[in-house]
């Protein structure tokens, strides 16, 4: 086996034997969730007040979702 994998595996049955552990673990876990979910909102917003810019000095709708990834459905609803 990997060992790389081996130690991963070997930590990870050290921490599921340990309650005060395993609950930091899942803490962090949750935490980096949470940051990447409002890091990737913070990203999806910017994208939106691009597009409505973008759309409010004229720029076609078709060129706005190529460059911010938006369908053009949703650059039409701003």
């Amino acid at each position: 086996m990997d060992k790389v994998i081996l130690m991963a595996q070997t930590k990870l049955e050290v921490i599921a034997r340990n309650p005060d552990l395993l609950r930091a673990y899942e803490r962090y876990g949750k935490a980096a969730s949470d940051w990447t979910s409002s890091i990737n909102g913070a990203r999806w917003e910017k994208r939106r007040e691009i597009a409505r810019n973008l759309k409010a000095i004229g720029i076609p709708v078709e060129q706005i979702a190529q460059g911010t990834g938006l369908s053009a459905g949703d650059i039409a609803k701003l």
